[in-house]
């Protein structure tokens, strides 16, 4: 039987290979686009950078390698590059940004037998996973709260692709909302990449009138489960920026997401709303009394402490931000780092979920999704490598034993 730290290594492995896969064709298109000839040959990983083995002629200038040089950073999304030159050949040194101080492809690996309709969320202050099984008597919804930086969003992001990872698409459906209640879509934000999840039933909704027309779909999903007793696939949705969601969308959002709230998990919907502002009077006592589930970050003082946690002394007044959350749920408090899950993992794991194309369960897609190939992962590098020595890598990606010639 493979043991938790064996898979961990192996996923660590595989990982770190995508990764140079990743980053070798995106190098090769850096080169390109300044109209130099260049071609990774393999390489070797260490614990805090990649060097990348190059065929290619720089003849130039230093002032077109420093642009060079810069560019590279920018497409890797990583804080440093070297090019250098030994034995005759070139070699590109790309340095990994930061470890998080918890990984989520790492806390799915050590927690290999979740119970259906489990999101991950990190790890408590004494090492033990915090998961999350949503249930249609005790966990039925969910808020998240706090201050911009809190890590809200990222949570966001995390949960839902935990539980697309561990959940078949015929048992867990996710819809994600975040409309930009200032009337402008954004060109990219961390939860764009979950398009591409084929659990989803459409794409990350970013305007306020699609939002309001995803909301109603919910409401009439709910009426046709109740009249026809039909609880699954069980669907989770995510609505960020909730307050102003409710505050700008009136009463006609706000009445749909309480009838929601009330009655939505008995048929297997379930809602998680993040705002900065949870003691915003669109939610009201009847909706806060369905909200079982609340995950606090960090926020400014104990009255928005006390505001995001429901009680008294929660500490939230304390946490650092960037995914440092308090749970509360059935008068408990769990403090926790949340799982994060970077965009090379991210790419990863969704190379793993692609599919051929399935028909949607329940819904039509309201929009077309792009094919997975035309969107390059460029951000998030973590080091995860614990292995002895170095990995090494050939021209084609694949990892050969330390010490073999790597010529």
């Amino acid at each position: 039987m493979t043991t938790s730290r064996e898979r961990r290594r192996m996923l660590q492995q595989e990982r770190l290979r995508h990764r140079y896969e990743i980053q070798s064709r995106q190098i090769e298109r850096v080169f390109a686009r300044h109209k130099m000839l260049a071609q990774v040959e393999g390489g070797a990983a260490s614990q805090s950078s990649i060097r990348f083995d190059l065929q290619t002629q720089l003849v130039t200038g230093w002032e077109r390698l420093r642009d060079l040089a810069g560019d590279l950073k920018t497409a890797l999304g990583v804080p440093n590059v070297a090019l250098s030159h030994e034995g005759g050949r070139w070699q590109l040194d790309v340095a990994f940004k930061e470890s998080p101080p918890v990984a989520l492809l790492d806390m799915i690996a050590m927690t290999p037998n979740l119970p259906p309709l489990t999101a991950v969320m990190g790890l408590s202050e004494d090492g033990r996973p915090v998961l999350l099984q949503f249930d249609p008597k005790d966990m039925t919804h969910m808020m998240i709260s706090g201050d911009e930086g809190a890590g809200k969003t990222s949570l966001i992001r995390t949960m839902a692709l935990s539980l697309a990872l561990t959940n078949r698409q015929s048992n867990v459906q996710l819809l994600i909302l975040a409309p930009e209640t200032e009337g402008r879509e954004p060109a990219y934000t961390e939860l764009e990449p979950l398009n591409f999840l084929p659990h989803m039933l459409t794409s990350v909704v970013y305007d306020m009138e699609t939002a309001v027309e995803v909301l109603h779909f919910l409401a009439n999903e709910m009426a046709y489960r109740e009249a026809n007793d039909v609880s699954v696939p069980n669907l989770l949705a995510f609505v960020d920026q909730a307050a102003k969601f409710m505050e700008n969308g009136g009463a006609p959002v706000v009445d749909a997401l309480t009838h929601l709230v009330q009655r939505g998990h008995k048929s297997g919907i379930h809602l998680v709303l993040s705002t900065e502002r949870p003691e915003a009077e669109v939610f009201d006592a009847n909706m806060r009394a369905n909200l079982t589930v609340r995950v606090v970050g960090r926020v400014g003082s104990r009255q928005a402490a006390r505001n995001g946690a429901g009680l008294e002394d929660s500490g939230a007044e304390n946490l650092l931000g960037s995914g440092d959350f308090i749970a509360i749920t059935g008068g408990r408090l769990i403090g926790f780092q949340a799982a994060f899950i970077g965009d090379y993992d991210l790419h990863l794991s969704l190379t793993r979920l692609r599919r051929p194309p399935t028909p949607t369960l329940m819904a039509h897609s309201y929009f077309i999704r792009p094919h997975l190939d035309d969107v390059m992962a460029d951000g998030s590098l973590e080091n995860t490598s614990d292995d002895e020595g170095m990995m090494f890598f050939d021209a084609n990606g694949r990892t050969r034993p330390q010490g073999e010639d790597k010529r």
